[in-house]
């Protein structure tokens, strides 16, 4: 996969400043705003609903919860925390694991194993971390330059094109447990590399 481009980091930026200030007018009763944010990020937030539970109508249900807690918990947000796009795929991770749950706990025959969509998800926190040092960034692509190639195409196919463990393994033709040991050993590397750099 080719690294991605100073045009491409730049879009990223802008767009996650546009996004945050999306939530800030969320967070001062602005309607459009949410409407905004809806229309700028719900294919990310739907597909990561959908690879969770596997199931288009629990997917959108996951979609509408995570948009009415954004909008209800707009003002907590902070973005020296998280990015806009990174705070919201927290929320819908949190939501679709929490249907699992209740899926499994009512004895309905949950489509995904609970753990198995929890290992799926783990990708969270680092996608919110990634998401988040965007906006830096010259010091993401310092970052990612360091890693050996290899990790480096892993993460890219994790974090930029958002596929899952077994997808990476399925595409790079790697075992599943040396993809997730790498994907693993580089966001160390690179939270590293970025708080050294902070």
């Amino acid at each position: 996969m080719r690294p991605t481009s100073d045009r491409q980091v730049s879009q990223a930026v802008d767009a996650a400043v546009d996004l945050q200030q999306l939530v800030r007018a969320m967070a001062s009763g602005q309607q459009r705003a949410l409407e905004q944010l809806y229309d700028a990020t719900v294919g990310k937030v739907y597909a990561l609903a959908l690879r969770i539970l596997r199931n288009a109508a629990d997917a959108e249900e996951i979609v509408c919860d995570t948009y009415a807690q954004a909008w209800d918990s707009a003002s907590q947000f902070d973005a020296s925390r998280a990015a806009a796009l990174g705070w919201l795929l927290m929320i819908c991770r949190s939501r679709a694991l929490d249907r699992l749950r209740q899926m499994r706990s009512r004895g309905s025959g949950s489509r995904v194993d609970l753990d198995a969509a929890g290992e799926l998800a783990d990708s969270g926190p680092a996608t919110e971390d990634l998401l988040s040092a965007m906006q830096e960034g010259s010091r993401v692509r310092s970052a990612l330059a360091e890693l050996p190639e290899e990790r480096r195409k892993l993460v890219s196919l994790a974090f930029f094109e958002g596929l899952s463990h077994q997808e990476i393994a399925d595409r790079t033709g790697l075992p599943l447990g040396t993809v997730k040991s790498h994907v693993r050993r580089a966001l160390t590397t690179l939270r590293i590399s970025l708080e050294e750099h902070a």
